[in-house]
């Protein structure tokens, strides 16, 4: 997002972190109604939190590690909040020129506004898959005494700030830039890991990486599979390296996913559990194993966190 007033966007960086909290301002909001605008034409629009969902915006980012927390502060500009998103959240980049003046992240408080952790997740893990009338896939990020609205809140925040933190660094290319812009996919070590870049600048996954439902998985729209594509989805999704399927999409959302699993469940403990609903569930993916199809980029991780200045703005 192109600003032309800069100061009205750092002043917020000279707040604490859980004080930069507030209603979308309207550059935003413009700016992600524009976006939105082919698939929905009444856009966003700003809303004011209330009084509770601000205490578990609070609590949710205060519980992350000092690890996470320590290089949002000279990167994260604000947590803002809106209606009619079109998904949980979104983040964006504000640009002044050439200069990046830092990252945004607008949280959807209708979508959250009742939605406990695993209800929010089972929810978003289901969309690709179209059943009326019936659900596919449950999914644990809690156990029964922590599964609450603030942690579904946390949850979503670890994926948007994962992409804060991906404009920190080389290890991805700048995902506002023009493509003619992008160099190797050797010059960018998270994206080299799954991806690759051809002749066309066009981005891709490895061979390796690379399975036949990808281009079907679609989030946010029109649901392109079926319940009985759910098991054939994640035997494929075992042979790669993305965490999840949302992974699947871009560098980017892989790098985002592989960020919140990685600090969810190595740095904070918590769970994640991926299974078939029914009287006989079938258990389609767990922690263990986005650890092992994850290991390369887990460490890639560990080590980003663990480097001094090596996420400072």
């Amino acid at each position: 997002m192109h600003t032309l007033d800069p100061a009205s966007w750092t002043r917020w960086r000279q707040k604490e972190l859980f004080d930069r909290l507030g209603p979308a301002p309207h550059e935003l909001v413009r700016h992600i109604a524009r976006v939105n605008a082919a698939d929905d034409p009444a856009g966003a629009t700003a809303a004011e939190a209330s009084a509770e969902f601000l205490i578990d915006v609070r609590a949710a980012m205060a519980e992350l590690p000092a690890a996470v927390r320590k290089p949002l502060e000279g990167r994260l500009l604000g947590v803002y909040f809106a209606r009619g998103l079109g998904c949980s959240a979104v983040t964006d980049v504000v640009v002044h020129g050439a200069e990046v003046v830092g990252c945004v992240v607008v949280l959807d408080i209708d979508v959250l506004g009742t939605r406990k952790a695993n209800a929010w997740a089972t929810w978003k893990e289901n969309k690709p898959f179209s059943s009326p009338g019936s659900r596919k896939l449950s999914v644990a990020i809690e156990v029964a005494a922590q599964d609450l609205r603030r942690n579904a809140i946390q949850f979503i925040l670890l994926h948007e700030f994962g992409h804060v933190l991906g404009t920190a660094g080389q290890f991805l290319p700048d995902w506002w830039i023009d493509p003619c812009e992008l160099k190797q996919a050797s010059d960018y070590a998270f994206l080299d890991l799954s991806w690759q870049i051809d002749a066309g600048k066009r981005i891709a996954p490895k061979p390796a990486c690379s399975f036949s439902m990808r281009d079907s998985l679609v989030f946010y729209g029109s649901a392109l599979l079926c319940d009985g594509d759910v098991i054939e989805a994640y035997q494929a999704l075992r042979s790669t390296s993305f965490a999840t399927l949302y992974a699947a999409g871009n560098p980017f959302d892989d790098f985002a996913e592989c960020f919140a699993l990685y600090v969810h469940t190595v740095l904070m403990g918590k769970p994640y559990e991926v299974a078939t609903c029914g009287d006989r569930p079938v258990e389609l993916c767990d922690s263990l194993s986005v650890v092992a199809r994850c290991a390369e980029k887990y460490t890639f991780l560990e080590d980003l966190l663990q480097t001094t200045g090596a996420l400072s703005p």
